[in-house]
């Protein structure tokens, strides 16, 4: 376990338009307050201390050139998606037991979209939400997105990576 893990976090208050069987799905991966509706799940999603989100084009420079020491995590989470949530689920299932060296980050698509604009422009990785870079010395050395990320697949590249 990674004492990093308590202190201040980013909370993400948010609502998914959702089916039944999507209800069902998104409800049982979120570790929150959930309140359903006939057509949302609405969601208030506290996210780990560890992942820090970058809110401007200066954060991003700051965590491109930390990446030439550790390992960077880049993770592009849109805030009213089903399938981010179920990513975000994995992702914190892998921050269950994460290195202290990675350095990890998030972006929310909706309200940063220059600095994902940015980092795709940056990497040379193609924009997609959900979504998982690794960087290592300032270049996309592994990504991932959609039903790819789980907390299988990220300790897997974490390791191959660090």
């Amino acid at each position: 376990m990674m004492a990093a893990m308590s202190g201040p976090s980013t909370a993400i208050i948010s609502q998914v338009p959702a089916s039944g069987a999507q209800k069902r799905r998104i409800v049982r991966v979120l570790r929150c307050s959930v309140i359903i509706t006939k057509d949302w799940v609405c969601y208030d999603l506290t996210v780990p201390a560890i992942l820090t989100p970058l809110r401007s084009i200066a954060d991003l420079d700051k965590a491109l050139a930390e990446s030439a020491e550790n390992l960077l995590l880049l993770f592009k989470h849109s805030d009213d998606c089903g399938t981010s949530l179920m990513a975000l689920d994995e992702l914190q299932r892998h921050l269950e037991d994460a290195s202290d060296v990675i350095r990890y980050r998030l972006i929310t698509v909706q309200t940063e979209r220059e600095v994902s604009n940015e980092a795709a422009a940056r990497l040379g990785v193609p924009h997609r939400s959900p979504q998982v870079i690794l960087v290592r010395g300032g270049e996309a050395v592994w990504s991932a997105s959609h039903l790819q990320i789980s907390a299988e697949t990220l300790q897997e590249a974490t390791a191959d990576h660090s």
